[in-house]
């Protein structure tokens, strides 16, 4: 057996996932792109002084992610038991807000993409993740009385962004051997943080969303408002359910708790019962 072929001691493997990473962020690092009109969407959750074809003209400028709202509003999720055929169709069926959650969800999916194992196959249980957390977040705004579901539901969607740039970075280094499962979760835990500020920045997201992406861990007590800290326990919490409904991708995750984030914005077990059925019927 040569010396490429035999085995990585654990000791070996985090120096070459290290060297990987390391060599990635020393210097400027080449973070997926977005187009400026899909991310620029997220300008309509912010009021409602808007016409509904406005959101169908800048999501139809994308024929890909147009196509991709019609999909997913044909879901059992979104239709009710009635199909779409139409963009339009599909702006006055589930809402104009909706839609622009949805269209962001089936833009960034398009920045991620790998084909080498173990990568391509995290990066797509991150990313039905990521999927199943932001429509829970929804459901946690509404039982929760909130007026902004949709920006709850795209705030969650990209908050843990950073973990799939990680493992992007990870699979496109070359000259290294992959790293094992549990050096590539600890890689994404030390990381995703910095790189999710990083990317959300670039795509000139909100500033709440690149808050959240930056910092949803280790949040220093009085560094947030209030606002910001109830927006955050709402998403660890719908991020939690997510986990512990299926939607695992890390070692680790089968140890998540999904009732103490709940307790903490006086949800009970209840409101974890309903949203359990709800997941059942939607196609991720």
């Amino acid at each position: 057996m040569s010396a490429a072929e035999r085995a990585l001691s654990p000791a070996e493997e985090r120096k070459a996932a290290l060297r990987r990473l390391a060599r990635l962020l020393s210097g400027d690092v080449e973070l997926p792109r977005l187009d400026p009109g899909i991310a620029s969407l997220h300008q309509f959750l912010q009021t409602d002084d808007f016409h509904m074809q406005e959101v169908a003209d800048v999501v139809g400028g994308d024929p890909s992610v147009a196509a991709g709202v019609v999909r997913v509003a044909n879901t059992a999720h979104y239709s009710r038991g009635s199909t779409v055929g139409s963009l339009r169709d599909a702006v006055v069926r589930i809402g104009p807000k909706q839609v622009v959650a949805v269209a962001l969800e089936v833009g960034v999916a398009e920045q991620f993409a790998c084909d080498a194992e173990p990568f391509a196959g995290l990066i797509r249980k991150m990313w039905r993740n990521a999927i199943v957390t932001s429509r829970i977040a929804a459901e946690l705004a509404r039982a929760l009385e909130r007026k902004d579901p949709e920006r709850i539901q795209v705030a969650a969607l990209f908050h843990n962004i950073g973990e799939m740039v990680v493992v992007q970075l990870l699979a496109d280094a070359p000259g290294e051997r992959s790293p094992g499962e549990k050096m590539i979760s600890a890689l994404v835990r030390i990381n995703h943080q910095r790189l999710g500020r990083q990317l959300t920045r670039k795509w000139m997201l909100p500033h709440p969303v690149r808050r959240l992406a930056g910092a949803h861990h280790d949040v220093r007590p009085g560094s947030e408002s209030k606002e910001e800290k109830r927006v955050r326990q709402i998403v660890l919490a719908a991020w939690a359910l997510a986990v512990t409904s299926g939607y695992r991708y890390l070692p680790g995750h089968e140890r998540v708790d999904p009732y103490s984030p709940l307790e903490a914005l006086g949800l009970g077990s209840d409101v974890a019962d309903r949203i359990a059925e709800l997941i059942e019927a939607w196609e991720v």
